[in-house]
């Protein structure tokens, strides 16, 4: 029998009614391009602290240090734009910001979240494992598209160079091995323009190998002023002309998304194993209003005493604002 998961164990997605409804009908969740958010530095934080990184790392190359700086820039640039990240956001503890607070806190009902999403109706917060491998090795959950990452978001600089720094060393360590090669082929009498074209070869293969990690890696990099969400992501990236790829309007403009389909190991429905109601006006009224719709999409609700099934419960926090 499944053990009942703790609140802090289980990551959460908060939305509003219409979201999550949208999310039990489609069954998966709406992954964001991660250009759309609402941090206006997404990306471009990462991207910026990699891009340093790179340049310290060469330092001692002269013009080849300048020549991988560049590469770097124009290939990451282009690859968000020709391959976008999607994100789905989440929220759970986080490391490097232990507090007495976070003894007890539960990260499906936090105030700061319910601020922003029981603006115009009730807010929910969605609970998923944290760890896609449950007991004993068997996964909790299996994803529909392939290549998806879990990411912690990183918000203090050390922690972003910590991140990065094993990746952004492979990609400084594949161009000076690629150089190396280069000049060793020369040297055996192969022809520049030959060793030059299989210096780009060796490149172009090295580096399509580090950039799914590269970008996932900055697309977890924030803004410190953000860290109050503790925000987790499940990101993977697409071609753009991919044709799971939908698009929406959105306060940023007409905005790409994709469905990210999670299915529990034991039957076709989401992994979900906790709801929390955010502060409302009518909470028997809400709590019975979705439980019935979880159980007209084939949900079980969890009960006193058991571990199976879904945990409805409202919000504890005394906060106002009908």
């Amino acid at each position: 029998m499944e053990e009942q998961a703790k609140p802090a164990e289980l990551l959460y997605h908060y939305t509003n009614q219409d979201g999550l409804l949208g999310i039990i009908e489609s069954q998966a969740f709406r992954a964001t391009d991660v250009r759309f958010l609402n941090d206006t530095e997404e990306f471009e934080d990462g991207l910026r602290i990699a891009i340093q990184m790179a340049e310290q790392a060469s330092a001692n190359a002269g013009e080849n240090g300048e020549n991988i700086v560049k590469y770097l820039k124009a290939k990451l640039r282009y690859s968000f734009s020709s391959q976008p990240v999607y994100s789905v956001s989440l929220t759970g503890a986080l490391k490097g910001y232990e507090t007495l607070r976070d003894s007890i806190d539960d990260p499906g009902d936090r105030l700061n979240m319910w601020r922003s999403y029981t603006v115009s109706g009730i807010g929910y917060s969605i609970g998923i494992p944290m760890d896609p491998i449950g007991p004993m090795g068997v996964p909790a959950y299996h994803i529909d598209i392939d290549g998806v990452d879990r990411q912690e978001c990183s918000y203090r600089q050390d922690t972003k160079e910590e991140y990065l720094t094993d990746i952004v060393n492979r990609f400084v360590d594949l161009i000076n091995g690629c150089i190396k090669n280069r000049i060793e082929r020369i040297e055996r009498g192969i022809s520049v323009q030959d060793a030059m074209d299989n210096m780009r070869s060796e490149i172009a293969a090295g580096f399509d190998e580090i950039l799914p990690d590269l970008k996932a890696q900055i697309a977890a990099c924030k803004h410190e002023g953000f860290w109050e969400e503790r925000e987790w992501r499940l990101t993977v990236a697409l071609p753009s002309d991919d044709k799971r790829v939908f698009h929406t309007s959105g306060r940023f403009g007409i905005t790409p998304r994709i469905y990210l389909r999670l299915h529990d190991s034991q039957d076709n429905l989401l992994p979900i194993r906790r709801i929390v109601i955010g502060p409302c006006a009518h909470v028997t009224e809400a709590l019975e209003s979705l439980k019935s719709a979880l159980i007209r999409k084939g949900y079980r609700i969890r009960i006193s005493g058991e571990s199976q099934g879904v945990e409805v419960v409202p919000s504890k926090i005394p906060y106002r604002n009908w």
